[in-house]
This record gives structure tokens, C-alpha cells and sequence, in this order.
């Protein structure tokens, strides 16, 4: 059972740490069409089919939930939080709670109710440790085998542990993370129902919040919430920890938790917290560090806006990396070359005007990196080749990196492209204004993707050799994407997008990619053979 699917218009955008922000989208999106009631009502039901799907209750000694409350908790929330962890469908679980400095009396009221359960440990410190000193000093008094961090007025749904039980049943993970929701005054609305774990996205900003549950074994081990400077991100912290110990984080579908927009809410400020901010940047500071690159990159200001601001790992322009420019068209594209070549100190600048002419190109190459750019687009400005290396370099599994085609009124034309079970390509952010986050707002961040369009990609030049000898007699230029990918994807290499790689159309061009007949049927033979290959090199 997936997590619930609406309308991909009703889904809210990338969840900055601006719920101000966010708020007023929702505010928007509702007062034109319903909304939370309908959601509402949908969740209700898919809770209800859960608890076919998954039955298992969580075991004893399996959940260790940890909460902090501070002087700013509410006493209201708190307690509707309290009656989420009490009203769980698994009646197993340790609730370790701890409250730093002073607290609200009413909050320390309900707080003595709460204490009567046998199943709650409830701490005191007489100072506030701050977010990730209070968590890793919950962390350290924790018996359970998962740690599940619970904010002091945010919800869960009454399965969740039986889900999170019964998927660690099935398979072991050592990071689960789940799809959330957001809990406003006048109830349940925005799902967000996060990617599958992806590097690419995650070395780029924070995706994972809640839930997350992680094995404390490791935790302890990888030094989660140890590092003061990460606390206004912890859980983004948290999640890199893991991954950079070769633990891959595991997204269950399922929408698990409802974090709570209220007017006391910490996070609830019209500007994002300098302190948040100067958080991200030391997280992205220590991933960097860890893959052994800081020569090559600096942390900078995100050059595009999603709602608040961002930071980026921005490849530094030195030790440029050899580079090979293909133009494709019926006829030699001098003055396109011309102005391409401009950009980037190219290596080599040659034409092609189909599959085995590029095929011959491609064989000739020395450099490290290969970009084909179809007759009819021009690459925008002289970001994109870094970008481009910067990715290569920052993911060694990365083989091919698709860029955006924005026509001359900056709308999408084509970009990330999905494949359907008949080989007919679409891009989910066709027809936005090239400023437009799209849905979960990936539009505007690098992420891993199906495929690139044909119309404007870079390769790494190794991969293309071997890819483009494999692809059969009936692929052409224009669904290039489609069958480098699919050979990537064969190989279980990665496919990726970032919208700093940006291509201006000419008036009257379009980049969708349409195949004939016979190579539609060669695509899906093809994909078949190479997915039955997959598939029996992983049983």
C-alpha cells in the first residue's frame, strides 16, 4: 500500500524552514478549492487499510520515542501530542521525555499526567541544552533498539509504529523515514510525500523530517546529535551521518506524521532563523569535508529562489575538466558551436546529425565529460559546465546529467523526463514559468530523475563509449535520453537533473520526444532484456 495519492495541484511545495511561508501557500492554494476536510477524510481510509497491510504491533524494547520541552512548549499541543503517542495502535514503545530549564506550569501539569504511564521516562535538566544537546541527552538514556525523535507538539497517526514495525519486519533498515502532512487550526491539509532516498537531492538540501526512525546502535556510533553546530538541522544531520557511514536511508510511503503550524511553534517566523541558516551550511560543510573536496568548492547562496534561502555547493572554476561539445543537426551548426564554445574552454567542438555519427564523436573523445546539444537550444550563460563537473565530481555513481529547456516566454518546455509503460515521455514541469518550484519544488534542485531530455545533456564521456555501442539501429538523436538512460539505470548508475543547466529554445522549437513506431518497439524490447538483467542479478 502506497501513501495516499491526490491531486498533485493539492500537494504543497518543498517544505522550506519558513512555515509562515508555507502557511500562505496553503491559505491560497485551500481558498480556491476544498481541501483539508477532503484530505482528511482520504487519510482516514487509508489508515483504515493499513491495518490489513500492516499488522504488526511494535515489539517490546523495539521504540524508544524522544521529546524535548522547553519554556516555550505550549501546554495544548503537548498534550494533543501525548494523546497521539498513548492513542498507538502498539501499546509497545519507551517515550523518553525530557524538560530542559524551566517550563510552563501548565505544560508541567500535563507533563505529571503523562509521567504516570509506565511506558514514559520523563527527565529534567535545570538548563535548556538547546535542540540536539536535549536530544542526544535523551538519546544516551534510551533502551529502545529505534530511536523515533517526537517534537513536544506535532502528532502522530494512531498506526504508526504498527507500520514502522511491520516494515522492519519484512526488512531490517538501519534509517526509515516516512511522508508527513502539516496540521493547521483548521485541520489536516499538504502531504508531503517525500522522493525515495536520493543522494543527489540530499546533498543539495534537507528533505527528510519526519518520521524517522534509526537503529541507536549506530546513532551512537556516528555521533548523532553530537555536533552543537548542526542543531537547528539535526534531523538533516542525522540522515547524512548514517548515509556517510554507508547506511542508506529507507522512505516508507506512508504519511506517518503531522507536524504542527501553530502560532508558538519555534519555526513559525515569516524570515527563516540566521541561526537555521548557519546550521545548513555547516552540515553541507561537513559532507563536503567528508568526501574530500573542499578545494574544489564553496558553500554560496542557492542562485535560484524556492521561498527562503538556500545554500549551494558551488564548484569552484579551477582545474576545469576536460570537456567535449556535440551539436546535433541535418546541417553543420557552425554559428551554435560558435556561441556554445564561447562558454567553456571545450575541448573539442564537432557535429552530429545522427546516432552513428555521434557514435563516432563519442568513440573519438579523450575528455572526461561529453555534452550534446540539439540544434534549435542554446545552454544559458556559462554556469552550467561547472555545475555540471561539480555534480560529476560530488557523485561518483552519476553518469548522466540532464539539463531544462526553457523557450522564449521562460516557460518549460521539457527538462526531467518520465517514461510511461508504452515509452511516451513527459516532464512534470512542462508549461511552469522557469521561476516555478513545481510540485515538492524540484523543480528548481538538482535530483535524481528517470531521464534527461535529448534536447541538452552531459555524459560522463566512459559511460557514453560503452552505452551508445549498445543501443540498437532504430535509436535516433531526438530519444538519445530516453535509451542512455535506460542502459545508466541497467547498470545501476545514476541519472540526474539540475535546473542550473539551462537551454533558451528558439521561437517555434519544442523538445518533446516522440518515437517512431519501430524504435518504440526496440525501446520496450530493450527494456524488458535489461530489466529481467537487473532483476536476476539482484535475486
Amino acid at each position: 500500500m502506497r501513501a495516499i495519492r491526490l491531486d498533485p495541484r493539492t500537494r504543497l511545495t518543498f517544505r522550506q524552514r519558513a512555515p509562515a511561508w508555507i502557511d500562505r501557500l496553503v491559505r491560497a492554494a485551500t481558498a480556491r478549492r476544498p481541501g483539508h476536510a477532503a484530505y482528511a477524510r482520504r487519510l482516514d481510509d487509508v489508515i483504515r487499510q493499513r491495518l490489513a497491510i500492516y499488522p504488526l504491533k511494535a515489539s517490546v524494547g523495539q521504540f524508544s520515542l524522544v521529546t524535548c520541552l522547553y519554556k516555550g512548549s505550549l501546554a495544548t499541543p503537548f498534550e494533543q501530542t501525548a494523546e497521539s503517542v498513548f492513542g498507538q495502535t502498539s501499546s509497545n514503545f519507551e517515550w523518553v521525555i525530557l524538560a530542559q530549564g524551566s517550563i510552563d506550569s501548565q505544560v508541567g501539569r500535563v507533563l505529571n499526567r503523562v509521567a504516570a504511564d509506565p511506558r514514559t521516562k520523563v527527565l529534567s535538566l535545570p538548563t535548556n541544552l538547546g535542540i540536539i544537546g536535549g536530544l542526544r541527552h535523551c538519546l544516551e538514556r534510551a533502551t529502545g533498539k529505534y530511536i523515533v525523535p517526537l517534537d513536544g507538539d506535532d502528532l502522530l497517526t494512531p498506526d504508526a509504529l504498527s507500520v514502522v514495525a511491520s516494515e522492519l519486519h519484512r526488512a531490517p533498515r538501519p534509517l526509515i523515514y516516512s511522508d508527513e502532512d502539516i496540521w493547521f487550526d483548521r485541520g489536516l491539509a499538504s502531504p508531503f510525500l517525500r522522493p525515495d532516498w536520493d543522494p543527489v537531492l540530499n546533498l543539495s538540501c534537507s528533505y527528510i523530517f519526519h518520521l524517522m526512525a534509526f537503529d541507536r546502535r549506530i546513532a551512537m556510533e556516528t555521533g548523532v546529535f553530537l555536533d552543537p553546530a548542526a542543531n537547528w538541522c539535526q534531523d538533516w544531520d542525522t540522515v547524512c551521518r548514517f548515509a556517510r557511514a554507508g547506511h542508506t536511508p529507507v522512505h516508507l510511503a506512508e504519511v506517518l506524521y503531522h507536524w504542527r503550524a501553530h502560532d508558538g511553534s519555534s519555526t513559525n517566523t515569516a524570515e527563516p532563523n540566521p541561526a537555521s541558516l548557519e546550521s545548513q551550511r555547516h552540515v553541507l560543510s561537513e559532507s563536503l569535508r567528508d568526501i574530500g573536496q573542499e578545494h574544489l568548492f564553496e558553500i554560496r547562496p542557492f542562485p535560484l529562489f524556492r521561498g527562503a534561502p538556500e545554500w549551494w555547493l558551488a564548484r569552484r572554476r579551477i582545474q576545469p575538466a576536460s570537456f567535449d561539445l556535440a551539436c546535433t543537426s541535418q546541417v553543420t551548426p557552425a554559428m551554435q558551436s560558435d556561441e556554445i564554445a564561447s562558454q567553456y574552454p571545450f575541448s573539442r567542438c564537432v557535429s552530429a546529425h545522427d546516432v552513428p555519427s555521434l557514435a563516432k564523436a563519442v568513440r573519438e573523445s579523450r575528455s572526461e565529460l561529453f555534452t550534446v546539444v540539439q540544434e534549435g537550444v542554446l545552454p544559458e550563460g556559462d554556469l552550467w559546465p561547472w555545475e555540471a563537473q561539480g555534480l560529476f565530481s560530488l557523485h561518483p555513481d552519476l553518469d548522466l546529467l540532464g539539463g531544462r529547456i526553457v523557450n522564449p516566454h521562460n516557460i518549460v518546455l521539457g527538462g526531467p523526463e518520465r517514461l510511461d509503460a508504452e515509452a511516451n515521455c513527459s516532464c512534470p514541469y512542462r508549461g511552469l514559468l522557469a521561476v516555478e518550484p513545481g510540485e515538492l519544488a524540484l523543480a528548481l534542485k538538482p535530483h535524481t530523475i528517470e531521464s534527461p531530455n535529448s534536447a541538452f545533456f552531459v555524459a560522463r564521456t566512459a559511460f557514453l563509449q560503452h552505452a551508445i555501442a549498445q543501443i540498437p539501429q532504430q535509436a535516433t538523436i531526438q530519444f538519445l535520453g530516453p535509451w542512455l538512460a535506460l542502459l545508466a539505470r541497467s547498470n545501476r548508475r545514476r541519472v540526474a537533473f539540475s535546473p542550473l543547466l539551462s537551454a533558451n529554445a528558439r521561437s517555434g522549437f519544442d523538445c518533446l520526444m516522440q518515437p517512431s513506431p519501430e524504435e518504440r518497439s526496440a525501446y520496450q524490447t530493450c527494456e524488458r532484456r535489461w530489466n529481467s538483467g537487473i532483476r536476476s542479478a539482484a535475486g
